[in-house]
């Protein structure tokens, strides 16, 4: 990889992809596997045993051998790093002859698709953020259990027993009755004079309103459910 700082041209580093660290699909690769793809993309940038087919496409010859020195890596290792790349799509290595090297093929290597996948793999994610609660799930409960946690909420089973035999369970699943529970722990806790005027209709109205929200980034959805009750 060339790159000019103050007219000096330096070639003393490869250039390594962002999306191979951020993007879900690529966080499982081993970092060996991750340099070992940019030091090919490298090979091209810098046409170190690249050869171009009749189709005008270009591939590199002997980049095994290449990649061990480089890397200072066994021939097992190598063949575990193409084992991954060849999986994660990233790589394509074609068989020639017998007693000749395989050539490798580079994907996407000079076009903008990497840089659109990654910013696909951005909205992704963000949209995985700010879901739908719709369902609450047992990581819903782990995350609830926290925040009480957090905040140091220290309600007495007495006084929460005398809230829960006043209410009905009764078409609720198990979840969604041990986050109301928590959600009642809270409001004992922290906004007692509020828990006299609370209900069944009060309840269920705010599980379902809960259950309708969007949940935005590191929001908790206990959180949502206090609020809707409290309302």
């Amino acid at each position: 990889m060339s790159h000019k700082l103050g007219g000096e041209i330096l070639k003393d580093f490869y250039k390594l992809d962002k999306y191979l660290f951020e993007d879900e699909k690529y966080k499982s690769l081993k970092l060996n596997s991750k340099i070992a793809y940019c030091i090919l993309k490298d090979m091209i940038d810098e046409n170190i045993n690249i050869k171009i087919d009749n189709n005008g496409n270009k591939y590199i010859e002997d980049s095994r051998i290449y990649l061990m020195k480089k890397l200072d890596i066994t021939k097992n290792t190598i063949t575990s790093v193409y084992k991954e790349l060849i999986k994660a799509d990233l790589i394509e290595e074609k068989w020639i002859a017998v007693g000749k090297a395989n050539i490798v093929c580079i994907k996407n290597w000079e076009s903008k698709e990497r840089e659109q996948n990654h910013k696909i793999c951005e909205k992704k994610k963000e949209e995985r953020n700010n879901r739908v609660i719709e369902k609450i799930t047992a990581n819903d409960l782990v995350r609830a259990d926290a925040f009480l946690l957090q905040n140091n909420i220290n309600c007495s089973q007495y006084e929460l027993n005398k809230v829960l035999s006043r209410l009905n369970f009764n078409g609720f699943t198990y979840i969604e009755t041990q986050i109301i529970k928590y959600a009642l722990e809270y409001i004992i806790g922290q906004r007692k004079n509020e828990i006299d005027k609370i209900n069944n209709k009060i309840i269920k109205n705010a599980l379902e309103n809960t259950k309708k929200y969007m949940l935005k980034n590191d929001e908790n959805i206990l959180e949502v459910l206090i609020q809707q009750i409290l309302k």
